[in-house]
């Protein structure tokens, strides 16, 4: 885990390489959506999604999850 200082909270990053592979971009993409849509005590949820700046650098994602008290 770490800690983020914005807002003072612990999240769990997620390091995903979603471009590999075809299947790997389409289960990141319905693990993004299905994630942001629950609103549940315990089904973590996402905080921010950190992308490369350029297309060129467009590698690796990260995702940032809450982790609640």
């Amino acid at each position: 885990s770490a800690f983020d200082n914005s807002t003072q909270g612990k999240v769990a990053i997620k390091k995903i390489s979603p471009f590999e592979h075809q299947t790997f971009c389409q289960r990141t993409l319905r693990e993004i959506k299905i994630l942001s849509r629950f609103r549940h005590e315990n089904i973590i949820n996402i905080q921010d999604i950190i992308r490369p700046q350029t297309i060129d650098a467009m590698k690796d994602m990260y995702v940032l999850y809450i982790i609640e008290k």
